[in-house]
């Protein structure tokens, strides 16, 4: 929605030539913002304020500042549409003679938009709770737009709970049948992120067969996407690529039926995305080839529609199918992904991720002094978001890398590093929502077990391994079965819904991202600054002899830990189990 559209019956005189001037700029800014011409648009915009403000006709201004700021966002520019946006919000509210409400709440969900884009989701929550509270009764679809953006913010912060309360609450007030399914379609979005993988499927299939029956193909084909999200989500990758597939091709249908350039665009985008869930899938089912046709084919399209995130997603993940395949490529699409990752907003989490990814190729080529500085790039560069579990993924690959010299002073180096990221590891175990996360967690805790029996057997120190025994035991992570050392970082696709938000081992560039219906794409996923689950500490064993096993890493986990400004006690306080 561009401008609100409130008549405006008790404006003074107005110069009438300069009026027609701004309503034809107006007019003119709305044409190229429908033909995707936003930095025309933008400058129509600005122009149209320009003479409204001369006007002194202050409904003009608010609507022209509404559109000047939909254009920055699309233009990516953040910063520029919070300020025009926050102007614009406050011309609504206090238009002379009567507030305009319906303009204020555009301008709020706009800005919580931008907010959740940008990481800042407690300005995010409260602008879509305020669009909430002032759209008038009558907009039903942007009520329902807001609470379903709400409840992805809220579901990033790990509150599912509160999120499916929106959901739920927005789902009883709509009346609109084709509403109350995409709502239904979000639910089982949520259903999916909470592991709650049957909901999810019978949610998700109720409300494609009954948008079928609707005649709404474009909503039965997004419930299709999600339902492939799901499935790569349960580890159902075939199945995944089946309802991508099938989603694709009605995209394709649609595309080739549609009457209007605007409509068109949007349709090609969703193709592009379908190609893109597609390489995910076949990655994940160890199909590389299929893997890199499907990303090919979809940075031709991304290509063609200028959208450059996604191009730099589909490297990443390119980048994790040759480097799978010892192929030397992957570094050239690591390095072409990060440059574009650094430069733009909300993608740090990526950019570190190709970092990570690249130490790895550094690595396996035998450069390990290379690969140890940029393991130790990455990891700060995780912790700068919050991310500590990241951070200690790449402390367990830095120890890797300590430890490839094969010299026991190594092993002890990589001993001290590999067993605080460890601990911690173990320690945030029951925090991961979905069954992907949780099987992502135990691959790298399996991994970092085995590399800590290696090291300390190459140190001699029985003690050590006794006291690693017990620990393993206690935490139940202990395997008999080879799993590869895979921590690398790839894009991950998310669902096509409101706004999802997904994690995964291998950071794919695919986005820690719900899309709202309507307008938003499946992409990558975005991991937020500083969100965290409740942990708990990790425990403490005393061995037969009397001593703590791993007595002095588990102050060295304290590292992983978010500081609150309070000085922390020497002892964590946390119960000791006697191994008996």
């Amino acid at each position: 929605m561009r401008s609100s559209q409130v008549s405006d019956d008790q404006q003074p005189t107005l110069n009438e030539d300069l009026l027609d001037a701004a309503y034809a700029a107006s007019n003119d800014a709305d044409h190229y913002s429908d033909a995707g011409e936003h930095a025309k648009a933008a400058e129509k915009y600005r122009y149209a304020h320009q003479l409204f403000e001369t006007c002194g006709h202050m409904r003009g201004q608010a609507n022209s500042g509404l559109g000047r700021g939909q254009s920055l966002i699309a233009l990516q520019r953040p910063n520029e549409a919070i300020e025009i946006l926050n102007a614009a919000r406050n011309q609504f509210l206090t238009h002379e003679g009567y507030p305009i409400f319906r303009g204020a709440a555009d301008c709020d969900q706009n800005l919580a938009s931008i907010y959740r884009q940008l990481g800042r989701l407690d300005e995010a929550i409260e602008a879509y709770r305020r669009a909430l509270d002032t759209y008038p009764q009558n907009c039903e679809k942007e009520r329902v737009s807001s609470a379903s953006g709400l409840a992805i913010v809220l579901a990033a912060t790990g509150a599912y709970g509160e999120a499916l309360d929106v959901l739920r609450d927005a789902e009883d007030r709509c009346h609109d049948r084709i509403h109350g399914i995409e709502i239904s379609v979000n639910i089982g979005v949520f259903y999916a992120d909470s592991g709650r993988y049957d909901a999810a499927y019978l949610q998700l299939e109720r409300a494609r067969t009954s948008a079928a029956a609707e005649g709404a193909d474009e909503l039965a084909a997004s419930c299709d996407t999600n339902l492939g999200y799901v499935h790569l989500r349960a580890g159902r990758a075939d199945q995944a690529a089946t309802a991508y597939t099938r989603a694709k091709e009605r995209y394709e249908e649609l595309c080739a039926a549609a009457t209007t350039e605007e409509s068109c665009l949007e349709l090609r985008k969703k193709v592009a995305n379908c190609s893109m869930n597609l390489g995910t899938a076949y990655g994940y089912a160890g199909d590389p080839e299929r893997a890199l046709a499907a990303y090919g084919d979809a940075m031709i399209a991304f290509n063609e529609l200028g959208q450059l995130d996604r191009i730099a997603d589909c490297r990443m993940n390119m980048g994790v199918e040759h480097a799978a395949r010892d192929e030397i490529v992957a570094t050239k699409l690591y390095q072409l992904a990060r440059e574009h990752y650094q430069k733009a907003p909300g993608k740090a989490r990526q950019a570190a991720g190709c970092i990570m990814n690249l130490a790895r190729l550094d690595d396996a080529s035998g450069r390990h002094q290379d690969a140890q500085q940029s393991h130790r790039r990455a990891a700060a560069e995780f912790r700068a978001l919050g991310l500590y579990e990241w951070e200690a993924r790449c402390a367990v690959n830095l120890a890797s890398s300590v430890a490839a010299s094969g010299e026991r002073t190594d092993a002890r180096a990589a001993l001290d590093v590999l067993l605080p990221a460890l601990l911690h590891l173990d320690a945030v175990k029951f925090q991961f929502p979905t069954a992907a996360a949780r099987l992502s967690w135990r691959r790298t805790v399996a991994s970092a077990n085995r590399l800590a029996f290696e090291l300390a057997s190459e140190t001699g120190d029985a003690e050590l391994l006794a006291e690693l025994v017990e620990t393993t035991i206690n935490s139940g992570t202990h395997t008999s079965t080879h799993i590869a050392t895979d921590i690398t970082m790839g894009i991950d696709t998310a669902a096509e819904t409101i706004d999802s938000v997904t994690d995964d081992e291998r950071m794919r560039p695919s986005d820690f991202g719900l899309a709202m219906l309507g307008d938003r794409i499946a992409g990558p996923i975005r991991l937020i600054a500083g969100v965290g689950l409740p942990m708990a500490p990790p425990p403490r064993l005393r061995m037969p002899s009397g001593r703590i096993a791993l007595e002095k890493f588990h102050g060295a986990v304290r590292h992983y830990t978010p500081t609150t400004g309070q000085d922390c006690p020497d002892e964590p306080r946390t119960p000791v189990v006697d191994v008996t």
